[in-house]
């Protein structure tokens, strides 16, 4: 699925104006351990880290983000699925506490907050994606991927860890024909996230990482935006 022109500055310029706004925030521990060795990224796709956010900035003038005030602070995501924005489901019981859903109309607190901690540029090896840690403004604790969930459970985003290691590392993907759909991958097992609009009930919407391919379309697309 492709979009039009206007659609595809927007959401250039919500990536851009959210990386730089988490920029400067502390770096993640580079090369976290623990992590699978991930699989090559599908041909055609590009990583994108901090520079390259930058760089879309430039693509977005005129567009409604393009003027939003670059500060420190967190980042709201929103699913292009469903346009609702992720939330860490805090009011949950364990073991789905903090669980990530794409179901809120806004970012209207902390729970749709999340702030981007990048690996230093300087540990970055040529070749290799820049990789990032998710951290949750609902309870300052990091996004994980639950490998070792049951069932329809299994590699969910929970916001549930106290530091960033191989279960919480992420990278950032777009294909070259198509710089605005935006696609975030586990450093765990290689899978992109999906959010998951079959499930039924609390678990609708669910971010999951299982996909190996993300050129399914918009389950698995995602833009960024400053919510300070």
């Amino acid at each position: 699925m492709r979009r039009n022109v206007a659609a595809i500055a927007t959401i250039c310029g919500l990536l851009a104006v959210s990386t730089l706004g988490a920029s400067t925030t502390a770096t993640a521990t580079p090369r976290a351990t623990g992590a699978q060795s991930a699989p090559a990224a599908p041909e055609g796709m590009v990583p994108l880290g901090q520079a390259e956010f930058e760089a879309l900035l430039a693509d977005s003038s005129g567009t409604e983000f393009s003027t939003m005030a670059v500060e420190e602070g967190p980042v709201a995501i929103q699913s292009l699925l469903n346009g609702q924005f992720a939330t860490a489901e805090m009011g949950y019981s364990a073991p789905n506490t903090g669980l990530l859903r794409a179901r809120s109309d806004w970012f209207n607190g902390s729970w749709e907050k999340f702030t981007l901690v990048w690996e230093d540029p300087e540990d970055v090896e040529e070749g290799e994606p820049q990789t990032f840690g998710i951290r949750s403004e609902a309870n300052d604790l990091y996004v994980a991927v639950e490998k070792n969930m049951p069932g329809d459970r299994q590699n969910m985003l929970r916001a549930r860890s106290a530091g960033i290691g191989g279960w919480e590392t992420f990278t950032m993907w777009y294909y070259e024909e198509a710089p605005e759909e935006i696609y975030l991958r586990s450093e765990l097992n290689g899978l992109f996230v999906s959010v998951e609009k079959n499930y039924g009930g609390s678990l609708q919407y669910l971010l999951r990482a299982r996909t190996p391919d993300a050129a399914t379309g918009t389950w698995e697309t995602f833009v960024y935006g400053d919510t300070e």
